[in-house]
């Protein structure tokens, strides 16, 4: 189930369902949501092979998520064009 969950939650939060079970209740919080934009990231895709915009993607996220994480944080999703 952890190996199910994990694919799609933080790691954390599925664990925290796990444990949690049938008494998991829902309750309200309040949440503070970050959104990064990068800039002229479309041009810049055109301009690079795929293999290299995703290398770039991929050494913005290896910096932000343990950020985002050593601070209490959690990585939802990455979307973007």
């Amino acid at each position: 189930m952890m190996q199910t969950l994990g694919t799609y939650l933080d790691s954390e939060v599925a664990q925290h369902i796990l444990r949690e079970g049938r008494g998991l209740s829902p309750r309200e919080v309040d949440v503070t949501m970050m959104f990064i934009d990068i800039r002229d990231f479309t041009a810049y895709a055109q301009r690079f092979e795929p293999r290299d915009v995703v290398q770039t993607l991929n050494c913005l996220f290896e910096l932000a998520v343990p950020i985002i994480t050593e601070r209490g944080g959690h990585v939802d999703k990455f979307v973007g064009d």
